[in-house]
């Protein structure tokens, strides 16, 4: 979905939200994503997620730190190194309707979203499964950057 981002420093913009829109009633996904903080301070990379279903497992650099993404990983490593983290979960049956933020929510520093920082987040995926598997071009954007050679050139 996204090739790269990077965090805003105004606290009240600091979060990335997926549209459950997105995602199929009643299927297990994956949503992974690679971050690194450029400043700052990181403590803690979570998300808001009341519309989706555990059981939830997190990993970060392949290895389990959480199973709840609302609380998500407490100890994250307050360093300037690259991290991959897979957030595995289930959609429910139906969507709950007292949701009033119907989205999939990556929040770093939740709940302290007054700590000054900068972070750069990229080739994020949603992927149907149980599987994370290496980010690629969509296939239409593929085709995209063909046509505009072929119209460059001719």
């Amino acid at each position: 979905m996204y090739r790269s981002h990077k965090s805003v420093s105004q606290p009240s913009q600091r979060y990335i939200r997926i549209s459950r829109d997105y995602f199929e009633l009643d299927s297990q996904y994956v949503v992974s994503f690679k971050v690194r903080k450029d400043s700052g301070n990181v403590h803690t990379m979570a998300g808001h997620v009341l519309s989706f279903n555990g059981p939830w497992r997190v990993y970060r650099d392949g290895e389990l730190v959480a199973t709840s993404w609302s609380t998500g990983d407490r100890n994250y490593p307050d360093d300037n190194e690259v991290h991959e983290y897979e957030i595995h979960f289930y959609t429910p049956s139906t969507w709950p309707t007292s949701d009033s933020a119907p989205y999939f929510y990556i929040q770093p520093n939740r709940p302290n979203y007054e700590e000054t920082m900068d972070l750069y987040l990229w080739d994020l995926k949603i992927e149907k499964g149980n599987k994370a598997t290496d980010w690629s071009p969509a296939p239409e954007d593929v085709q995209a950057e063909i046509d505009a050679v072929y119209r460059y050139a001719s």
